[in-house]
């Protein structure tokens, strides 16, 4: 069993290849994408939908 990780970057180029390669390795992956649908649709993987404001403080 793997402790899960979080990708940002995942719809990029190094995000990508970084998501593909752990998913490949067997890691639980959670991947916070602006878009649902531009995320990869990796084994292991689920995206979840998220916005850099929703972590700011207002």
């Amino acid at each position: 069993m793997t402790k899960p990780l979080a990708v940002t970057g995942s719809t990029g180029y190094v995000g990508g290849a970084v998501a593909h390669a752990l998913a490949n390795d067997g890691y639980d992956l959670t991947l916070p994408v602006r878009d649902v649908g531009r995320a990869p649709q990796l084994k292991g993987a689920r995206a979840a939908e998220f916005s850099y404001s929703d972590s700011v403080p207002r």
